[in-house]
């Protein structure tokens, strides 16, 4: 059984304090514990507000999030400490694996050198070529496979893939973030105009 060590319980546990967890991470978390709960409420009227009522109150959300908890901050924690270590210069005694995934991540930060492949990969793409396109100068399955294997891009124009026992194999268009009745608009839709913009102007 946990028990809050950070402090005065707001009601007595029943147990003696040699039961208590006295470690320094125990203190820590009953620290947070403590300071999200609202010691006023009483549990028994409204037991979610006695246990987070202060955290409703202290949380800002970031980031553009519509809705945050514990693990999503822990989450950021996380993510914040693993670029820090990315970010920091290689030493000679570094482990292996540090190294590969610092290379990786220096890879993909690469933005300019990525798009420039990709760009590349797709040079012939309709979209991309508009009034200069030739269809003789595009060759779907040769640009798929420059997708695929020349970057670190997904396929995103169509999906493979089987169904029940192989026997089907389903080809159809990469489901998109937009929606389809926006897509058989086209430009005249707003957002299809702004994902166009924001894409592919900035390929060309």
């Amino acid at each position: 059984m946990f028990h809050l060590a950070a402090g005065n319980p707001p009601f007595s546990t029943g147990y003696n304090v040699s039961d208590t967890c006295q470690t320094p991470v125990c203190h820590n978390v009953a620290s947070r514990l403590l300071h999200d709960m609202d010691p006023n409420v009483n549990p028994c009227d409204d037991f979610y507000k006695f246990t987070c009522g202060r955290y409703l109150n202290s949380t800002v959300l970031i980031d553009n999030l519509n809705y945050t908890d514990k693990f999503t901050e822990l989450r950021r924690k996380v993510y914040e400490n693993i670029t820090m270590l990315l970010e920091q210069n290689s030493s000679i005694n570094e482990f292996k694996y540090l190294k590969l995934a610092r290379t990786l991540y220096n890879t993909c930060k690469n933005k300019k050198n990525t798009i420039w492949k990709f760009k590349k990969a797709i040079k012939n793409w309709p979209v991309l070529r508009r009034s200069q396109w030739n269809k003789r100068s595009l060759r779907f399955n040769k640009t798929t496979f420059k997708v695929g294997n020349t970057t670190q891009w997904k396929n995103y124009f169509f999906e493979f893939y089987s169904v029940g026992d192989g026997s089907l194999i389903v080809l159809e268009p990469y489901k998109s973030t937009l929606r389809e009745e926006d897509l058989v608009q086209g430009l005249n839709n707003t957002n299809v105009k702004k994902y166009y913009d924001s894409m592919v102007l900035k390929l060309n």
